[in-house]
């Protein structure tokens, strides 16, 4: 690997993301809010090596939609000069924040709050730019995270990795990246108020244990087959009762995985922060076959109108709990329909986005990559450190290994692409990741 010394400056800032109404909820079901449990944050960092500039932002919502995306990285392109293509939005993927992508007023309204809110700490992020050394650690974490497709021999990235970034002059912490990859599920569907989950927890921890307190970036890693304590995906959709979907076992997540971090910063090396290289592509997959939106909405009345018959006839549980999961997965279809229907090829936009600081590469993926794909990402990677993100910019779907495609599981169905165009996602990936490892210049989209 190559490495150069020039210096890399870095800024940092945060913000709370004010709730004041009762609002739609994201993840899961539609339900509205009764309430805030703890506050939700956006947190920004800038990145500047002289030449090049990017911004990565981290909010605690479940996810983004293109207009969202494409608002926020204008209004920060306005004031900072950054490229839109080098601005990046993460998503904690917490499923119990209001959701962005909700038509009710008070949600639209709060929409436009957020976008407002994390534009301005962007700018905050880039005033606040110092010179930095780059440290980092790696840990293991046990009984957070399982598969939920295998609990027990399941595939599961088990790393905490860290990189703090300290002010050059004074040797403060101002900045530190986390990336783990747990679904932030501890909290079901039951419950109504407002809370980051365990990515909250290990903030806390985490500002109680460095003075003054860094800006905390949570890079929620490969999570997509990954949910604190491996349960099935099918029992969370139909609000089976779960054991430990509280918030003390959110906090004790949190607090763990905050302990891990502290561990990792035990025992760091410093890592070079430049050059900065920057990639991005977007993909164009193909959807699964659906059939047309008529016909999918009229799919999805007659399950309305089984299950409205079942709960008539006092039906039995098992038969009751089948046709509300095939009326699950027909919503599903018609949500992928309605996005296949606005793009005339009927192709699905699909955006990988790439920053290589030096020896550390992030990867951003609209989608949520399962453990086995993104350990195979690392494994071939050849930085020294890879940070994985998925939930990034706009998510897409599911990404599942191609070999579940077609078993008629809860991923299976609810996942949007065949086995060709996941392996097509799984070449850009790698290819994306050479370029920086080459030092090949950047692709403007």
């Amino acid at each position: 690997m190559r490495t150069n010394d020039n210096n890399l400056r870095a800024g940092f800032s945060e913000i709370t993301l004010d709730i004041q109404n009762k609002l739609e909820l994201a993840g899961y079901a539609p339900r509205m809010s009764t309430g805030v449990h703890d506050p939700l944050y956006a947190a920004a960092v800038f990145l500047d090596d002289s030449k090049q500039q990017a911004v990565i932002c981290v909010l605690d919502v479940l996810d983004f939609d293109q207009s969202f995306v494409d608002n926020v990285r204008h209004g920060i392109s306005e004031i900072t000069g950054v490229d839109t293509s080098k601005i990046a939005l993460l998503a904690t993927h917490t499923h119990s924040a209001p959701s962005l992508k909700s038509d009710f007023v008070e949600n639209c309204q709060w929409r436009e709050d957020v976008i407002t809110r994390t534009v301005n700490t962007a700018a905050k992020a880039r005033d606040a730019c110092t010179s930095v050394q780059l440290h980092y650690g790696q840990s293991q974490i046990e009984a957070i995270g399982e598969n939920r497709r295998d609990p027990v021999a399941g595939i599961v990235d088990r790393s905490v990795q860290a990189v703090s970034f300290v002010d050059a002059s004074n040797g403060i912490m101002q900045g530190l990246f986390v990336n783990h990859g747990c679904h932030p599920t501890t909290l079901g569907m039951d419950n109504t108020l407002v809370t980051a989950d365990y990515p909250g927890y290990m903030r806390v921890a985490l500002h109680e244990r460095y003075t003054p307190r860094p800006v905390i970036l949570f890079f929620n890693g490969a999570c997509g087959d990954v949910n604190p304590g491996g349960y099935s995906p099918i029992d969370s959709a139909l609000n089976k009762p779960i054991k430990g979907r509280t918030f003390e076992r959110a906090k004790t997540i949190g607090h763990r995985l905050a302990a891990c971090v502290i561990d990792a910063l035990k025992d760091t090396r410093n890592i070079s922060g430049t050059p900065l290289r920057l990639d991005r592509e977007i993909l164009r997959l193909p959807l699964r076959p659906l059939a047309d939106l008529q016909t999918i909405q009229n799919e999805v009345d007659a399950c309305k109108a089984s299950l409205k018959s079942l709960l008539d006839q006092a039906a039995c549980e098992v038969d009751h709990d089948a046709a509300k999961l095939e009326l699950i997965y027909a919503q599903i279809r018609l949500s992928y329909a309605k996005q296949r229907d606005r793009y005339p090829d009927r192709h699905i936009p699909v955006e990988l986005q790439s920053i290589a600081s030096g020896e550390m590469a992030m990867l951003f993926i609209s989608g949520e990559p399962f453990a086995e794909l993104g350990l195979a990402i690392k494994e071939r990677s050849g930085f020294d450190a890879t940070f994985i993100a998925g939930v990034a910019n706009a998510n897409a779907a599911y990404f599942p290994t191609p070999n579940i495609i077609g078993d008629d599981s809860y991923e299976d169905r609810a996942c949007m692409f065949d086995s060709v165009a996941i392996n097509d996602l799984i070449k850009a990936i790698h290819s994306q990741v050479a370029k920086l490892v080459n030092h090949e210049e950047s692709v403007e989209v």
